[in-house]
């Protein structure tokens, strides 16, 4: 109800009427607060806007809070690679672990295996029988078996080949040798000898055997059916050792000289060789009674045909042969009789 002003009587309103006023009232209200909200939602959100041209001023508390929130960042990323890190340092550690573990067990297998081969090898099965010696001609069995040091009963396997070879090597006829295990229970001992090919006299009408690499091999008074090298420089006379390098160089000479005497079947006939002058070699044929100079070993194919020749038209006379190219000027063996 509402009092009217110019008749003063009441009237009374329309409910509907009152009811809508109210609702108006009710929403100005509400549009006036949701204004008043939206104000300060914008002023508190002003320090994060950006305006175009208008560049964003920092408060010391945002800085402070910029600086810690990276600090966290860097402190995380720091224990993260240290997290890492250490990870990959177990893993590296449990893999070595294990490559040890795996070492060490075949370390062990490995241990095992050769202690059981050698306990097999030491057994008495292996125990020496039998020896045998192949290939030597000169030197006897038993005494290259005596050198050896071998016995029967010895394990096979506890033999030194080294020492076993430089024993047998102490003879001087022995130039090589091989030891095989024969198995289970033999030895077979293979040798390679030298062979005497010609003859120094020494004294007290004794010769020393020599091979063909100049190695001394025996000192006897027994004279083999040998070339004897005569006026050789080498004063040490002794089974084992060898001639000294100027008697090698000549013997080289005299091994031509025998090489090409023997394709032509007349090495037989030389006796004696003198070593005495490289460049005046001297021949000897004694069962021809004749002497032969033939210099030194140039065209040394030539001088020994040569030498056949005369010797083949000279037959059973005495006398000297010169095929140094001082006395022959006709490409001939020059023969000079002795009266």
């Amino acid at each position: 109800m509402k009092k009217n002003n110019d008749n003063d009587e009441f009237l009374f309103l329309d409910p509907d009427k009152k009811d809508e006023k109210k609702n108006k009232k009710n929403k100005k209200n509400k549009d006036k607060k949701k204004n008043k909200k939206n104000k300060n939602e914008n002023l508190m959100e002003y320090d994060n806007e950006i305006i175009v041209g208008v560049k964003k001023i920092d408060t010391e508390e945002n800085k402070k809070s910029k600086k810690k929130n990276k600090d966290k960042k860097k402190a995380k990323s720091k224990k993260k690679l240290k997290d890492n890190n250490k990870k990959i340092t177990d893993i590296n550690k449990q893999k070595t672990r294990k490559r040890m573990k795996t070492f060490l067990k075949w370390i062990i297998i490995i241990t095992v295996l050769i202690a059981s081969i050698i306990l097999f090898l030491m057994s008495p099965l292996f125990n020496i029988k039998f020896i045998e010696v192949e290939n030597n001609n000169i030197i006897t069995t038993e005494e290259i078996i005596a050198l050896s040091g071998i016995k029967e009963g010895e394990n096979s396997f506890k033999i030194n080949k080294f020492i076993t070879k430089n024993n047998i090597k102490k003879n001087p006829y022995i130039e090589d040798i091989e030891i095989k295990r024969k198995l289970p229970d033999g030895i077979v001992i293979n040798v390679k000898e030298r062979v005497p090919t010609y003859l120094l006299e020494v004294e007290d009408s004794k010769y020393a055997y020599i091979n063909n690499q100049g190695y001394i091999l025996e000192i006897s008074s027994m004279k083999l059916n040998l070339p004897i090298i005569k006026s050789y420089k080498t004063t040490e006379i002794k089974p084992g050792h060898r001639l000294i390098i100027e008697d090698l160089e000549k013997l080289e000479t005299v091994l031509k000289i025998m090489e090409n005497a023997k394709a032509n079947q007349i090495s037989d006939l030389i006796t004696q060789i003198d070593i005495n002058d490289a460049a005046d070699i001297i021949l000897y044929l004694d069962s021809e009674g004749k002497t032969v100079y033939i210099g030194d070993a140039t065209d040394i194919n030539t001088k020994i045909l040569l030498l056949k020749k005369c010797i083949e038209g000279e037959k059973g006379k005495v006398g000297d042969i010169f095929l140094d190219g001082k006395v022959n000027k006709t490409n001939e063996a020059v023969f000079r009789e002795k009266v």
